[in-house]
């Protein structure tokens, strides 16, 4: 171990006393007959006190203490400690292996007791600096660190199952409120309820004061409240600061003030090494749109970190996209939009202890997570819910007390899925702004939307590259799906809608006006230069669907003013551009299936197919009638969770 100093911290050493006289009182001895056998004793206790000693020389050099400049407290255990451990030492008999085994057990276990002490006084002096709070905190971390730099606090000495002892640090859960600590404003000036004790006031004057202060005063009754019912609670239990009374601190467990500078080096440094650096044409096609490769990368970062060093990166937003959006708020406020965020190893949702909260769900001791808009969960609200979500993150305990690494296992792997995927979606937007830039992206969703930028000729003989000819296939396609989509193959009165006046050939004219379609009835469609017609009469409607789709995407004959909207478009079907086209409809919209489930507009859980009436641009909502007539607007995501 490292050399340390050896600093008096107070202990009080025996001496010898004076030296003692050889002669003997004649009322103990029988003369100076026997003078002799006294020097005779003297001289062996002489040797005696030199052997004891030496013994106590070399107990002192094996038991030292820290050189730290320690705090009263540490001090105060260190004045219990290290005696302590000095009898044990001199209490081993025997100079056999056992004995030497058991001395040097003592001696390690001090030594290593030391090294903790030095820590932990170490990382409380680094919070008390000039530093500022990590994003992995919340009211409670903040509390205790500064409960410590006040002095607010005891050392004790607990021993693990293997009598291996650590120092251990207890806060108090609970502070005695004070009346300076609760404001009020009144006529404009800002006060506290300290600026009203031992005075009256009487008349208006008072009914103002105590209307003004009535929300302080209120916290103030709850907060001495809170503090006299732990205040009641046994001090402590089998001799140490009961758990329930005392948030406990380590070496290992004590709280940084700060984040670990490291750490988020390391992780920045994943997030640049896989998005930021990415230079050239093959680093940037050869994006891996799994995300499990990314993961494995913050799994392996996260797998070693603990206590609030995990909560710092649980609530600190890595990547550099300029939206501070981590994992830690996603999960407590629900703003993910990932319910598998919620979900354990086994796909199931997780469950929640409720025993210390004031929920009145009967006997009920938990309760689980849910989407269900009908279920338990949805009834907590909004604020219940992050109570107990926060409560699970941050490693709440229903007695009041936290632990940071309860719970870590579940929100290292939540972590790792949720960075996986922001860096693989991070990587695909730098891909598509460097490939847009040279003119060769777009993403029809094959999965494939990085392309050549080679020129070939089209089937007119004009030369265009495979970029823009994927980007006319795409629009083409948009077209004809909102003039004939699929679903009205075979419909009802199809053939009449299936003519120049009826409701399919309007919108085919409509969108291809220049394509030379000819509507023959009963049926059919003629193109000129075509030589079989599009015949919609027998069983193989859908691949004449398709040959009559494919025909007008290689032959749109678009007019100038719509080639110039193609090229327009955006470079991906993802796009808000491109939803809009598809949101176009000349036979009105499907209904919504059963399996939706959501909170109306006018509170009511709404289920079963709705009509869909269209969409409101201004409000980006789609307008939907329930089965009892209701209307209700919903977003298009909840509407159409696979895509429009």
């Amino acid at each position: 171990m490292a050399q340390f100093g050896k600093a008096d911290i107070g202990l009080i050493k025996a001496t010898a006393g004076a030296e003692q006289s050889k002669f003997v009182d004649s009322n103990l001895m029988t003369g100076m007959a026997i003078s002799g056998f006294v020097d005779e004793l003297n001289k062996k206790a002489q040797v005696q006190a030199g052997i004891q000693a030496g013994i106590q020389k070399d107990l002192d050099d094996k038991f030292g203490t820290t050189s730290a400049n320690l705090p009263d407290e540490f001090s105060k255990n260190l004045l219990e400690f290290v005696p302590g451990m000095k009898n044990s030492y001199a209490g081993v008999k025997g100079t056999d292996i056992l004995g030497k085994h058991k001395k040097s057990k003592i001696l390690t276990n001090h030594d290593d007791y030391l090294v903790q002490v030095e820590a932990l006084v170490g990382a409380m002096q680094v919070n008390d600096g000039d530093v500022v709070n990590g994003p992995g905190h919340n009211d409670i971390s903040n509390q205790y660190l500064n409960q410590m730099k006040a002095g607010d606090y005891q050392v004790f000495t607990a021993y693990d199952t293997n009598g291996k002892p650590s120092p251990n640090v207890a806060v108090p859960m609970k502070v005695k409120p004070n009346l300076k600590g609760f404001e009020f404003e009144y006529n404009g000036t800002k006060m506290t309820l300290a600026n009203l004790e031992g005075k009256t006031f009487e008349g208006e004057e008072g009914r103002q004061l105590a209307e003004a202060s009535a929300k302080a005063q209120k916290a103030y009754a709850i907060a001495e409240e809170d503090y006299n019912e732990w205040n009641s609670l046994e001090d402590k239990v089998d001799g140490r600061p009961n758990p329930a009374k005392y948030q406990i601190y380590n070496s290992k467990t004590i709280p940084s003030r700060e984040s670990n500078k490291e750490n988020a080096s390391a992780e920045l440094g994943i997030y640049m090494k896989n998005v930021s650096e990415l230079s050239g044409d093959s680093a940037h096609a050869n994006i891996n749109n799994d995300a499990s490769k990314y993961k494995k990368q913050w799994s392996d970062q996260v797998s070693g970190y603990s206590g609030l060093d995990l909560q710092h990166t649980l609530f600190t937003d890595a990547s550099e996209d300029e939206v501070d959006n981590s994992y830690g708020d996603l999960f407590v406020n629900q703003t993910g939009k990932d319910s598998s965020m919620y979900k354990n190893s086994d796909g199931e949702f997780m469950s929640f202890d409720i025993s210390g909260y004031e929920i009145n769900l009967g006997d009920r001791k938990t309760i689980q997570y849910s989407t269900d808009p009908e279920s338990d969960w949805a009834k907590l609200g909004d604020e219940g819910q992050k109570k107990l979500l926060e409560a699970h993150i941050r490693g709440g305990r229903s007695d009041g007390s936290y632990n940071p690494d309860d719970n870590s296992d579940f929100h290292k792997e939540g972590y790792a899925n949720f960075m996986g995927n922001v860096t693989r979606d991070a990587a695909l937007i730098k891909q598509r702004n460097y490939f847009e830039n040279k003119g060769m992206y777009f993403d029809n969703g094959d999965g494939n939307p990085v392309n050549s930028n080679a020129l070939y000729k089209d089937s007119n003989g004009e030369y265009t590259t495979i970029t823009e000819n994927r980007r006319s296939l795409a629009y083409t396609d948009h077209k004809f799906n909102s003039a004939f989509p699929e679903r009205l193959l075979g419909g009802e009165n199809f053939n009449e809608n299936l003519t120049e006046d009826g409701s399919i050939g309007k919108a085919l004219m409509e969108e291809f006006p220049e394509a030379g379609l000819k509507f023959s009835g009963g049926g059919i469609i003629e193109i000129d230069g075509v030589d079989s017609p599009f015949d919609f009469t027998g069983s193989n409607k859908k691949q004449e669907l398709t040959r009559l789709k494919q025909h007008l995407q290689a032959n749109p004959n678009f007019t100038d003013v719509e080639n110039s909207l193609m090229k327009n478009m955006s470079s991906s079907v993802n796009d808000k551009d491109w939803k809009k086209m598809r949101r176009k409809s000349y036979h009105g919209f499907p209904p919504a299936k059963k399996y939706l489930k959501f909170e109306g507009s006018d509170g009511n859980i709404v289920t079963g197919d709705l009509q869909v009436n269209g969409y409101n641009e201004e409000t980006e909502m789609w307008e939907v009638t329930d089965s009892r007539g209701i209307i209700h607007n919903v977003d298009e995501d909840t509407l159409y969770p696979k895509g429009i």
